[in-house]
C-alpha cells in the first residue's frame, strides 16, 4: 500500500484503518507490515518527529500524531505484536520511546511501557542462555583468519580501493598495513571530508553528544571510539602491529596509492569513474550511492556490527542484548547494496556478551578484529574460499537507540557480569592473530 519513501501521502483515513485493523486483533503479515512502516518513520525521525510531522501536515500534524500515539499504545496491549518469544520487540520498543517525547508527564502510555521494560530487565538479568543453541547455515562458515592461507590468495589478488571515513581512522590504516604486507596493490583511497554539512548530518543519526565523543576521541585523541578500558582493541592492534603513523597520508607517503577527498558517496568523482580495480572495502563515513557501488564489477565489502540478516542498521550489538540474544552477538562481512545491510553475505565471527560490564569495553575489543576480518573477506572472496550468500528479508532495520533503553542494556551487562567471568573468547583471538604476524 505505501512505504516510507510516500509516507507524506498517508491520509488521516488510512491512519483510521490501521487502528481499525490492529483493533480487531488481525495479526497477518500485512498488518505487520503497516506497524513496520510506521515504527521506521517514528524512529528515523526520532526527537524531530514533531517537526517532521509540522512540516509535512501542517495544521493537521497535532492530528497524525495523536493517531500514532493511539497506534501504539494499543500495542502495548497487543502480545502479538509487543513480543516475541515472550521478548519485547526492542524495535517496536524503541519507537514507543520516540513518541513518548510529546505525552504530557506522567501518562497511562509511559507507565505501561516502564512496567513492561522492568519486567525485561528483571528477565534479562537471571536468563540462562541455552546452551543447544544452534545458528543457522550461513552462521557456520564462521571467520578464522590464517595468515598463510592469506599468503597463497594474495598472490593473486587483484588490486583494491579503500573508502574510509577520515585521514586518522584505525581501522583504515590497518587494513592498509595489510594490503602492503601481503603485496596488494591498493589503486585508491577514498576519504570522505568532515563538513558543517556531514556534521550535522551525522548529529542528527547518533545525537550531537555521542558524535562529539565520537570526533574527540577519533580526531583528537586519534584512537578507539570510546575511553572504555579494554584488554585489546584497533589501537592495541595498531601499537602490536608496530604502525609507525596514524594519519593514512603520511602513511601511504610514496606507495603510489591515489588519493580522493569527497563530500559524501552519493556523488561520482570524476576521478573515481576511472578507477579500474573490480573490488572496493569499506571502512567507514556513512552511506554509498549504488551509483558507486556499481563502478565495483565484483562489488564493495562492509563489515557489520550485527547479525544478518535478523540486525540490520544502528545499535544493533545493542538490540540484540535487549532480545537475550547473549551467545549470538556477531559480526557480519558482506557487499553493499543500495538498501541498508541487505547485500549477500560472506563470513561471521559469533561472539558472547556475558561478563563484560559495558557495551564501551565490548565494542572496543570486538572492533580489533574489524580490519582481519574485511581483509580476510577480501582474499576469501577473490580466490574463491568465500561465495555469496544472499539474504532473505526477515530481518529487521533498526535505528540509533533511546538513551534510556542504551542505559538499560548496560545495566543488564554489569548485572550479568557479577555470574560471569570476563570472556577471553576476542582477546585470546586477537592476540593469536598478532603473534603471526611477529
Amino acid at each position: 500500500m505505501f512505504n516510507k519513501k510516500i509516507f507524506n501521502d498517508i491520509s488521516i483515513n488510512d491512519l483510521n484503518k490501521i487502528i481499525f485493523k490492529i483493533k480487531k486483533k488481525k495479526n497477518d503479515k500485512y498488518n505487520h507490515f503497516l506497524i513496520d512502516i510506521l515504527r521506521k518513520f517514528i524512529s528515523l525521525h526520532s526527537k524531530r518527529l514533531k517537526k517532521k510531522l509540522k512540516k509535512n501536515f501542517n495544521n493537521l500534524s497535532e492530528i497524525y500524531l495523536g493517531k500514532l500515539i493511539l497506534i501504539f499504545n494499543t500495542l502495548l496491549k497487543d502480545k502479538k505484536f509487543f513480543k516475541k518469544k515472550n521478548i519485547l520487540d526492542i524495535a517496536i520498543v524503541n519507537s514507543m520511546y520516540s513518541l513518548s517525547y510529546f505525552l504530557p508527564n506522567p501518562n497511562i502510555f509511559k507507565e505501561r511501557l516502564n512496567k513492561q521494560l522492568n519486567i525485561l530487565k528483571k528477565f534479562l538479568i537471571s536468563f540462562n542462555i541455552n546452551k543447544n543453541y544452534k545458528n543457522q547455515d550461513y552462521l557456520l562458515r564462521s571467520f578464522v583468519l590464517s595468515k598463510n592461507v592469506l599468503a597463497k590468495e594474495a598472490k593473486s589478488a587483484s588490486s583494491v580501493v579503500i573508502f574510509s571515513p577520515s585521514p586518522y581512522s584505525l581501522y583504515t590504516v590497518i587494513v592498509v598495513y595489510l594490503c602492503n604486507y601481503f603485496n596488494i596493490k591498493i589503486e585508491a583511497i577514498v576519504i570522505r571530508k568532515f563538513s558543517f554539512k556531514r556534521f550535522i548530518e551525522e548529529s542528527r543519526r547518533d545525537g550531537y553528544i555521542k558524535l562529539l565523543l565520537k570526533i574527540f576521541h577519533k580526531l583528537i585523541l586519534k584512537g578507539n571510539d570510546n575511553l572504555s578500558k579494554s584488554d585489546v582493541s584497533l589501537k592495541y592492534v595498531f601499537e602490536k602491529l608496530n604502525i609507525k603513523n596514524k594519519n593514512i597520508i603520511k602513511f601511504t607517503k610514496d606507495r603510489q596509492i591515489k588519493i580522493f577527498y569527497v563530500n559524501n558517496y552519493k556523488n561520482l568523482d570524476p576521478g573515481l569513474v576511472s578507477l579500474k580495480s573490480k573490488i572496493g572495502l569499506f571502512t567507514g563515513g556513512g552511506i554509498i550511492s549504488e551509483n558507486i557501488i556499481k563502478l565495483f564489477k565484483d562489488g564493495i565489502i562492509n563489515l557489520h556490527v550485527g547479525n544478518l540478516p535478523e540486525y540490520r542498521g544502528m545499535d544493533t550489538i545493542e538490540a540484540t542484548i535487549l532480545e537475550g540474544n547473549f551467545n549470538s552477538a556477531t559480526l557480519t562481512t558482506h557487499f553493499m547494496e543500495n538498501k541498508v545491510d541487505t547485500g549477500p553475505i560472506l563470513s561471521k565471527f559469533v561472539f558472547n556478551t556475558d561478563g563484560y560490564k559495558k557495551i564501551g569495553i565490548l565494542f572496543n575489543e570486538v572492533s580489533a578484529i574489524f580490519p582481519f576480518m574485511i581483509f580476510d573477506s577480501f582474499l576469501g572472496f577473490s580466490s574463491g574460499r568465500y561465495k555469496k550468500i544472499k539474504q532473505n528479508n526477515h530481518g529487521k532495520q533498526h535505528f540509533v537507540l533511546n538513551i534510556e533503553l542504551k542505559k538499560l542494556v548496560n545495566f543488564i551487562l554489569i548485572h550479568r557480569s557479577k555470574k560471569k567471568n570476563k570472556p577471553d573468547l576476542i582477546k585470546n583471538f586477537v592476540n593469536d592473530i598478532l603473534k603471526s604476524f611477529k
